[in-house]
């Protein structure tokens, strides 16, 4: 079994970084008639009085989130904006100032937004705001629990973990809050101290978080020049995506599961002939263990 690696002090993902004084407007209600927005249930409000935070949003900007943005605007500009896809959004107090900030729904707003530049007509968007009393903390937990797109991946996740833990959470709270066990937070919350350039392969989409963990877990701080090796033998095989079959010695590991009964039933015929006994005993000391491993694991599966 490897030993575990022991891991190098690593610099934080700046979104992991984010913080903002969160202050409500006085009035969201006086906000909403300032931009003239109008409500029916929902508040309709025009595209350009949508705002974000930056960092706030935790969503890795890869090819995979561009190409999900462009389908989103080219479905705006034939279908539209659908009306019960509503933002979510929270009034902020900035200075004298009191701005509507989008929360959750961003590719939405991008794509709605992108789709505006091509020509198409989105004026206005649904937005529900979040009442009186909603926190920073609230607002990062619904980043996972209200996310009604595209779900956040293992590593966007775990920035969403880093960012409460340092609110001074509890890990158990964490994990009670965003729906998952406490083992899977504690993964995360490893995963997102990962190297810089190991992030930089998960934001990409060159690795997957699995992989990441894995390789960290058995590589330490050789993990990197591994993935990097994965990372090549994938785009030699035409894919942009490292998996374990790319990891070193794992074609070898494939061919010795695929060549095994052969190996089994050979070690067998081994024994029987006459000349085993003129082995020497160390070695055949570890063809017998090898081969009562072997045939304890038969019975068991029999």
């Amino acid at each position: 079994m490897n030993k575990k690696q022991e891991k190098p002090t690593v610099e934080e993902d700046p979104k992991v970084e984010f913080a903002v004084e969160m202050v409500a407007a006085r009035s969201s209600r006086e906000t909403m008639l300032a931009v003239k927005a109008s409500s029916n249930d929902l508040w309709k409000v025009n595209i350009d009085d949508l705002h974000v935070m930056p960092d706030f949003n935790v969503r890795s900007q890869n090819e995979e989130l561009r190409a999900h943005i462009r389908e989103l605007a080219d479905s705006m500009k034939t279908e539209g904006y659908y009306q019960d896809k509503p933002l979510a959004g929270f009034v902020m107090q900035s200075g004298e100032e009191s701005k509507i900030i989008v929360t959750d729904g961003h590719n939405r707003l991008a794509a709605a937004k992108l789709a505006v530049s091509e020509g198409a007509k989105i004026g206005r968007l649904p937005v529900v705001i979040a009442p009186k009393g909603t926190t920073m903390e609230d607002l990062t937990v619904a980043l996972v629990r209200s996310n009604s797109g595209k779900k956040l991946d293992p590593y966007e996740q775990s920035i969403v973990c880093k960012r409460l833990s340092r609110f001074g959470w509890e890990t158990s709270e964490i994990a009670k809050r965003i729906g998952r066990r406490v083992n899977e937070v504690e993964l995360m919350l490893e995963l997102v101290s990962a190297p810089r350039h190991i992030r930089a392969m998960l934001e990409s989409g060159q690795v997957k978080a699995s992989l990441a963990f894995t390789m960290l877990e058995k590589h330490g701080t050789k993990a990197y020049a591994t993935l990097e090796k994965m990372v090549e033998r994938a785009k030699h095989e035409g894919s942009s995506r490292a998996m374990p079959r790319h990891a070193p010695g794992a074609k070898f590991e494939r061919h010795v599961r695929k060549v095994a009964p052969t190996l089994y039933s050979t070690i067998s015929e081994v024994k029987s002939d006459q000349g085993y006994k003129h082995i020497s005993e160390e070695l055949r000391a570890k063809i017998d263990k090898i081969f009562a491993e072997l045939q304890a694991v038969e019975k068991a599966t029999s």
